[in-house]
């Protein structure tokens, strides 16, 4: 009976602690053949140990043994590895110390110690399944991106935590209530280092979005001066037109210069209805834009109603940042055919926010398509494939949908890119 309730036990103890390590990966648990493996291997272990009264500090051996796990589970990068082992030591041991010590006070006087053991890792077992779709791996993220000093710091503090697990759990060095007061003071500095990291980000945006609003706030003026200046001009526009049938003998040549001077005019003035409202940093950064990429003969479509980005997440810096990389991109891609077309389309509204760039091209294949966001990866030579692999990130830390597809309009192929942010609820 005993073995069956210390089998059970450990059985516990693995699931809570692959379960906690998939959340922090934010991938969803799956019992495939390394994870059975794993989990076998660890009772059969654990068991052996308990059966034969073998030495606690062999224990120590499935530490290594999860990262390993993790890096063939998760892939082997050293950051994701090194946070989410030290989170899942330290969230499963907190966790541990809580319900033992709950167990205890309450069913210290009816149940032994393995039943209460037992019943503490079915708990955390459940406190994991039950908070499994809670974003929890948006803590590694957080920490993974923190500046090297701050990760010292993290790694340092968390070491400690490791040493005072190896000293209570395997050596008994240590009481439950050194242990819990470490714990403790191991959360209070993790709580303090993440506020710090908050307010450094903040700052960072803060000054991003001032640095955009310089570059940016004095182009849109000099755009709506422009704008005011050409409406000035718009009576000797006028003139000019009725003064053409002055200067020409028939109707048909009347008619031919009235419309080459009218086309002209609307040439000139076809991106002045960007001005009229909308959020002016991103209005001035495609003013300039659209005004440089006529120069070079592409033929821009635009149908661009952009606000704030109020509870988008979304910084205005940032939103400059992915059409500028997806502009430029769809641009190179056009000096390669002869149909320089391109669309691009900014919507705001309640639920949410649209970035969509589309130029006319040859259809992708799948593979180039899976493989276009990846760092360095451009069919244009090297040194280049740096913007999509930009785009990509920032969507990636922003948590907004990207799609990348063709499109098939008017008989003719479209290659598509969309992002979609939507709004956080009030």
């Amino acid at each position: 009976m005993m073995i069956a309730i210390s089998v059970l036990r450990y059985l516990f103890e693995i699931l809570s602690v692959l379960l906690c390590l998939s959340l922090l990966y934010g991938e969803k648990f799956r019992l495939d053949k390394m994870s059975v493996s794993l989990i076998l291997f660890e009772v059969a272990f654990y068991t052996l140990l308990e059966v034969y009264y073998l030495d606690n500090s062999l224990t120590v051996i499935m530490y290594p043994i999860i990262v390993v796990y993790c890096g063939f589970q998760y892939g082997w990068k050293w950051k994701p590895i090194l946070v989410n082992n030290i989170l899942y030591i330290f969230i499963v041991g907190i966790l541990q110390v809580l319900y033992l010590m709950i167990g205890y006070f309450l069913l210290g006087d009816f149940l032994n110690e393995s039943f209460i053991f037992f019943l503490t890792s079915g708990t955390i077992f459940l406190t994991f399944y039950m908070l499994r779709k809670k974003k929890w791996h948006i803590v590694s993220e957080v920490i993974q991106n923190w500046r090297p000093v701050m990760n010292m710091g993290f790694i340092v503090l968390f070491s400690f935590v490791i040493l005072a697990v190896i000293l209570y759990k395997v050596y008994s060095r240590m009481n439950i209530e050194e242990y819990l007061i470490i714990f403790l003071y191991a959360l209070v500095i993790c709580i303090i280092l993440a506020v710090w990291q908050g307010f450094r980000i903040k700052r960072v945006e803060m000054d991003a979005e001032m640095k955009c609003y310089n570059t940016y706030i004095h182009a849109y003026e000099d755009l709506i001066d422009i704008v005011r200046m050409r409406q000035h001009e718009f009576d000797n526009h006028l003139s000019s037109i009725i003064s053409l049938q002055y200067t020409t003998d028939t109707y048909e040549e009347l008619k031919s210069a009235q419309t080459i001077y009218i086309r002209e005019i609307q040439s000139d003035n076809r991106y002045n209805k960007l001005l009229k409202d909308g959020n002016p940093f991103f209005i001035g950064f495609l003013y300039g834009k659209f005004q440089g990429l006529s120069k070079e003969g592409i033929d821009i479509e635009y149908k661009v109603r952009v606000g704030a980005l109020d509870g988008t997440r979304l910084p205005v810096y940032k939103l400059i940042e992915i059409a500028n990389d997806l502009i430029t991109n769809a641009a190179e891609a056009l000096a390669q055919t002869e149909e320089k077309r391109l669309s691009v389309t900014a919507l705001e509204d309640e639920e949410g926010f649209v970035l969509e760039v589309k130029n006319c091209g040859e259809i992708l294949d799948p593979e180039y398509i899976s493989r276009c966001f990846e760092k360095g990866h451009s069919s244009k030579g090297d040194g280049r494939g740096y913007g999509l692999y930009n785009v990509r990130d920032i969507c990636d830390r922003y948590h907004l949908e990207l799609a990348f597809y063709n499109q098939e309009i008017a008989e003719k192929n479209w290659i598509c890119f969309r992002i979609n942010a939507k709004k956080l609820p009030r």
